[in-house]
């Protein structure tokens, strides 16, 4: 993210990478419920709280 600074500004390098966090904050959540999805199908525990 540091190499965005050359082509765009400070401010625009900060948006940049915000959206990247945000990106795979949301990333996260869509692996985790895949996986919960997954873990459900094989054990057969819990719930249908996903």
């Amino acid at each position: 993210m540091k190499t965005l600074e050359i082509s765009f500004s400070e401010k625009d390098s900060i948006l940049f990478s915000s959206l990247n966090v945000l990106q795979h904050v949301g990333w996260t959540g869509v692996m985790i419920a895949s996986g919960a999805i997954a873990a459900n199908a094989v054990l057969s525990v819990g719930g249908t709280w996903v």
